[in-house]
């Protein structure tokens, strides 16, 4: 487990679409949202995580806010990065379904948190991310055992 997780939070201007990107020191001191200075509009280039892809190294994530009326342009942006980024891409998700997240996940996305954003669930799910899969810490249940009443 990492002390203190970086993450770059990617923001949008648009009007009614976007979710708000605070940026600071959350979950006691363990994890630093970074906003990414030049705000994205859905008009912009779909390979915006292409171009930032190297700048997005140092972080540790990349959060994006995705909702109704960007989905169709995260999809593009995701498919565009496909294979081409490093830093595990957690969405910010509000007001979308089960088919949109499955999606997501098929594009590339490595996780996602629903808005309202909780820090102490994204520090876990983005310590999740960096681990290989079969790495997972147990977390005192399996499926083998029953679960507590």
């Amino acid at each position: 487990m990492r002390e203190r997780l970086d993450c770059a939070l990617l923001c949008f201007d648009e009007p009614g679409g976007g979710m708000p990107c605070d940026e600071g020191v959350f979950a006691r001191d363990r994890l630093v949202l970074h906003r990414l200075h030049q705000p994205v509009t859905s008009d912009d280039d779909v390979h915006v995580l292409v171009e930032l892809a190297s700048r997005l190294q140092r972080f540790d994530a990349c959060m994006v806010a995705v909702s109704e009326t960007n989905l169709a342009w995260v999809r593009q942006v995701l498919l565009a990065a496909f294979g081409r980024l490093r830093t595990p891409v957690i969405g910010l998700v509000a007001n979308l379904t089960a088919p949109a997240l499955c999606d997501l996940y098929n594009l590339g996305m490595a996780d996602f948190v629903r808005a309202p954003l909780c820090p102490e669930e994204l520090r876990i799910r983005i310590e999740r991310a960096l681990q290989p899969a079969g790495s997972w810490p147990n977390c005192g249940y399996t499926n083998t055992e029953p679960r507590p009443a």
